[in-house]
């Protein structure tokens, strides 16, 4: 059961339950620049596995699976879609999307009512990734991930090419990255999707991206 503070001292606009704090801002911005200044990478078999994760990642969003999809993230989640293409920083910035898994589960939860107009009909995506990187977090159990994206959408009688790059921080469930063998063992805690053209107007943007 949730239970919100009823003590005036601790009262906030947000629920005692919620994780996103100035804590957990200062680890947001920390992506930024760890994006650019990877560690030592690794090689198989644990980046065999992170590949063969994100494949499914993006595969259940392309085929409209997203329940499948939302179970992927851990409860303490972050799928951050930033209006800039450089300095990223989700406390000064207005951002195309900053959900924390409460959010996430709204914007499925949406979708699926069939009254969500800005996707009726819905798009048709088709995502490849690419350039895949992978390295150890600086927190244990954790690996960062970063690689190209290139998204076609369909919709309406038209293409469009939405070109990017995706940040992933992932965590394993056995808590230790050697023990890593299987993609069941993987989920994300955090991903910052990094589009070319963040900074000009984005149009019709309600999917996934």
């Amino acid at each position: 059961m949730i239970r919100i503070a009823t003590d005036p001292a601790k009262m906030t606009y947000q629920p005692e339950f919620m994780y996103v704090d100035p804590a957990f801002y200062a680890r947001v911005k920390a992506d930024v620049a760890a994006w650019d200044n990877p560690g030592p990478l690794l090689g198989a078999p644990a980046a065999l596995v992170v590949e063969q994760f994100l494949t499914l990642e993006n595969r259940l969003i392309d085929t409209d699976r997203l329940e499948e999809w939302f179970e992927l993230f851990t409860e303490d989640c972050l799928y951050w879609v930033p209006t800039v293409v450089t300095g990223a920083d989700p406390t000064t910035q207005l951002c195309t999307a900053f959900d924390d898994r409460r959010r996430l589960e709204d914007r499925i939860v949406r979708l699926r009512t069939g009254t969500a107009y800005s996707q009726v009909p819905p798009s048709r995506t088709c995502r490849t990734i690419s350039n895949l990187e992978v390295w150890e977090s600086g927190t244990p159990g954790e690996l960062r991930a970063r690689c190209v994206v290139v998204i076609h959408e369909w919709r309406v009688g038209e293409m469009r090419v939405i070109p990017g790059r995706y940040g992933y921080v992932l965590r394993c469930s056995t808590g230790a990255v050697a023990t890593l063998s299987d993609r069941s063992q993987l989920r994300v805690v955090r991903k910052q999707v990094d589009l070319i053209q963040a900074d000009v107007p984005l149009r019709n943007m309600t999917f996934v991206i």
